[in-house]
């Protein structure tokens, strides 16, 4: 087994994996992928990690990052987004969504497609852009060696459904019957268990913040945690009319703290209203769950976590794990990944859901893909259409809120199951476990639509100068031979590459040196050919150095002395 088996180059953005307080309000998405990548770090017994990414101070906030996650990193290694050749070092790119395609046309171009392996992950698949992401995976040159991690099985379920109806398309339209090559595991995120225990600190925060909501001996602290949204997270129906009820059968005090943030006013000014209507004789907090403090220690204030779900954006949902890893007992929707994190009955309790049958929604999806509804509506139509069974709920909060010894069972059950399945210490080994199974792939399986010769890597995002060739006079090619401009060239070069009308392209052109090193060359061999001066050039980028001799000729400093450039 090779050390680079098991590893992969991160393709970094910070907004992907930073989830510090630099970067507020911090999604799940963003939590998890900072949990991955501490993980790996630090569990991954990697003597080098890689990042892959698209701007020159990527590696920096990569390193920063690092460093503020772990003690003891290993080095970085950085590939600038041009270099994707040199992913075959780490043998696997891992993208932290589900947008596979324009990294598997990139190593298509190469002319191996063995050269690495691609890993993306799933985090909501509601919206259409990510829905257009799936599908390409089947139109894209995705292999067999390549994987799509699934979050949850129902996350699986929801993509071989789009990608078979999508198969089934393209069959229909005469493409042929077109199979998923690409592997899909699932693989549940993970979360740091030690960042929940009930050390003396955390214990004595939890006091704290039960002194500063009112709460006395015997009440009942509620908890729920993440984005008060009431379309794009979870309606608050549900929860709010349950506790109610709760509350008036057993004659309890009850708590509810909601630990997060609104998206806008439109939402604070919807949880208000709906706190007056549904659950007056509850105690309802807002607290701002991206402070630290409350983020961190506000589990040990609770008795119990509430978490009702009714949204398709959810795929797997942390804040369960989070909250059985402080010793709470959940009770959460039978919906989505929650299923799969859940026991019923031993850790928490799962409330049945339902919505209808297929055909209910054709117009929310038509309405969507047309633009007349926002994602946030789309979202809340499906959300409207969601039952959750509110006697099965009201009966577990009852049996939660009477019985302290039930609660501690199941809290302490919790936090033995999120140890064992879903501390990112074991998580991130699965991870690697996939990595090392693709690169047996690879080595072991067939290609699937290798590159011709002569022929694009991408049909459809072309070399425009290739796509185009039918647009000018002729071609600048190999042959053609070039011959000094006006004079004197070098203080027009500075004048033309200062230019404001050039300030987009000059990034994408060879830099000023490497411009006045042409300027010399042509000087003193008048006549000589492209090809004559790539050669004298030594190592230049091939693509930059054509670009760049017909812009120098756009703008005077050097002509073509003849006609040996092929026409179109």
């Amino acid at each position: 087994m090779k050390e680079n088996d098991r590893n992969a180059a991160i393709w970094y953005a910070p907004d992907s994996f930073d989830a510090s307080g630099r970067r507020l309000p911090v999604v799940g998405r963003t939590a998890a992928g900072e949990g991955f990548l501490r993980a790996l770090a630090t569990h991954g017994n990697l003597r080098r990690l890689f990042c892959y990414t698209a701007s020159a101070q990527g590696l920096e906030e990569f390193r920063s990052q690092i460093a503020r996650l772990c003690h003891k990193q290993p080095k970085s290694s950085c590939i600038e987004w041009r270099d994707f050749h040199k992913l075959s070092e780490p043998g696997c790119l891992y993208v932290p969504d589900p947008s596979l395609d324009v990294h598997a046309w990139n190593r298509r171009s190469l002319g191996n497609q063995r050269a690495y392996s691609l890993c993306g992950v799933t985090h909501t698949t509601a919206h259409q852009q990510t829905m257009d992401a799936l599908s390409a995976l089947l139109t894209s040159p995705t292999q067999s060696w390549d994987a799509l991690i699934c979050t949850s099985q129902v996350v699986r379920d929801t993509v071989e459904r789009l990608l078979g109806d999508w198969s089934d398309y393209l069959e229909d339209r005469g493409a042929g019957r077109i199979p998923v090559r690409i592997q899909l595991p699932v693989i549940p995120l993970g979360i740091d268990t030690r960042q929940f225990e009930a050390t003396p600190e955390a214990v004595q925060a939890g006091h704290e913040f039960r002194r500063q909501i009112g709460a006395g001996e015997g009440d009942i602290v509620a908890l729920y945690l993440g984005r008060l949204s009431v379309n794009i997270k979870a309606n608050p129906y549900s929860m709010l009319d349950c506790l109610e009820k709760a509350a008036r059968r057993t004659g309890k005090k009850v708590h509810l703290v909601m630990a997060g943030w609104f998206q806008d006013s439109a939402n604070m000014e919807a949880f208000s209203e709906g706190m007056k209507a549904l659950s007056p004789s509850v105690h309802a907090v807002m607290m701002d769950g991206r402070q630290e403090k409350v983020r961190r220690f506000i589990w040990f204030a609770a008795d119990l976590f509430l978490s009702l779900v009714d949204n398709v954006q959810e795929t797997f949902g942390i804040s369960p794990l989070e909250a059985m890893a402080a010793g709470l007992p959940v009770v959460v929707t039978d919906w989505d990944g929650y299923r799969e994190t859940v026991v019923d009955g031993e850790t928490g309790f799962r409330i049945p859901t339902a919505f209808p049958a297929p055909g209910a929604g054709a117009e929310l999806a038509i309405r969507y893909g047309m633009g007349l509804d926002s994602y946030e509506h789309y979202l809340a139509h499906t959300s409207a259409a969601t039952v959750i069974e509110g006697g099965a709920c009201v009966d577990a909060l009852v049996r939660l809120m009477e019985d302290g010894d039930l609660r501690h069972t199941l809290g302490e059950n919790g936090r033995r199951h999120v140890r064992q399945n879903f501390d990112w210490e074991t998580v991130i080994h699965r991870y690697q476990d996939l990595w090392e199974e693709l690169a047996q792939r690879r080595r072991d399986e067939q290609e699937s639509a290798p590159l011709k010769t002569g022929a694009p890597a991408h049909p459809i995002r072309q070399d425009p100068f290739r796509l185009f060739a039918t647009y000018p006079t002729q071609v600048l090619n190999d042959r053609t031979r070039l011959r000094t401009g006006r004079q004197p060239a070098l203080k027009d070069l500075q004048r033309s590459r200062s230019s404001a009308l050039f300030f987009v392209a000059i990034p994408r052109l060879l830099a000023e040196n490497k411009c006045q090193k042409i300027l010399r060359i042509v000087g003193k061999r008048e006549g000589l050919t492209v090809a004559e001066l790539r050669e004298l050039m030594g190592n230049v980028d091939h693509s930059r150095f054509l670009r760049t001799i017909a812009w120098l000729m756009k703008v005077g400093l050097i002509a073509m002395a003849d006609e040996g450039g092929d026409g179109p």
